[in-house]
């Protein structure tokens, strides 16, 4: 049992979400919008920041918790978060989004959602949900 009181609740995105064509291109330019201010360097250690400082509870849709994967899991294979850019931020040549997220970066696209849902509550997560 956590000693950490636990004020607000986060709901990740569930695979079908994720899986949701309007729902990745929300999340998708809501995400290009920040990274135009922030460094993706930055954007992985304020976002990593921020959920961590975060006293709220993680659920999945159904009620049941959600487990945040510690650092090493999500970022592990990438420290300097190159995914952002070269992946998930990738574009065509008429500039629209070029890739559809393999079930390997589910959860970084999570880290984003949670990231926007407890940063930018109103401006950014209800752009895209």
């Amino acid at each position: 049992m956590s000693n950490k009181q636990e004020n607000e609740v986060y709901y990740v995105l569930s695979y079908e979400e994720i899986g949701d064509s309007d729902i990745l291109d929300g999340l998708w330019t809501a995400t290009a919008e920040v990274r135009s201010v922030l460094s993706r360097r930055e954007f992985q250690k304020k976002g990593w920041e921020k959920i961590c400082a975060s006293n709220a509870a993680f659920k999945n849709l159904d009620g049941s918790d959600y487990h945040l994967p510690d650092y090493d899991e999500i970022f592990g294979d990438d420290p300097d978060f190159r995914w952002l850019d070269n992946c998930f931020l990738a574009k065509d040549w008429d500039g629209n989004r070029l890739r559809t997220p393999s079930p390997q970066t589910y959860e970084r696209i999570r880290f984003i959602d949670l990231f926007f849902q407890i940063a930018f509550p109103v401006t950014i997560s209800s752009s895209y949900k």
